[in-house]
């Protein structure tokens, strides 16, 4: 099992308010060797060194998405029939990449860019964590690392720090955790 630590609203909120205020908290709550990762917009879907490359297809990746469990499948269908293309160069959901899509359902508010960026790799795993749906790495320490997450049931925001299983065993770790 892994081992996690939710924070309350109020200091999720201040992690998404103020840049300054991330690294203090993350820090915080991961000890002083915290590394803070930083997260850009939409426009870092470049597809070059991911596992899908610019040829791979729309319908692929929605295929990856529906496996993934990320988005209801109503609203997936919602998505892909509404798509609306990025460029002049795409017309349609056949004519789309997997990148397109991606940037399409991010657009709509349906996955991060977190999650596009996994999924672009090949990966459909690892998106929830019991009830919470994570959205985004928020930093990495020496023994754990911090989430974004996303209660399913009342969709109130965490921060969830994780250790990692091969730690749990080592009862030093889980005291400093």
């Amino acid at each position: 099992p892994t081992v996690t630590l939710a924070f309350p609203t109020q200091l999720v909120a201040c992690l998404l308010r103020y840049a300054i205020t991330i690294r203090r908290i993350v820090r915080h709550a991961c000890g002083k060797r915290c590394q803070v990762l930083a997260r850009q917009g939409s426009d870092r879907l470049t597809p070059s060194h991911w596992g899908f490359n610019s040829m791979s297809t729309a319908a692929n990746f929605i295929e990856l998405v529906r496996q993934s469990q990320l988005i209801a499948p109503a609203d997936l269908e919602a998505a892909v029939a509404g798509f609306e293309p990025g460029s002049a160069k795409v017309k349609t959901v056949q004519e789309a990449t997997a990148a397109d899509m991606a940037r399409h359902l991010i657009r709509r508010g349906l996955i991060t860019t977190w999650h596009a960026e996994k999924l672009l790799s090949g990966k459909n795993k690892g998106f929830f964590l019991g009830k919470y749906k994570l959205l985004e790495p928020l930093g990495a320490g020496g023994m754990s690392f911090v989430y974004l997450a996303e209660n399913q049931l009342l969709g109130q925001r965490r921060a969830i720090k994780v250790l990692p299983k091969s730690k749990i065993a080592d009862s030093s770790y889980l005291e400093r955790f």
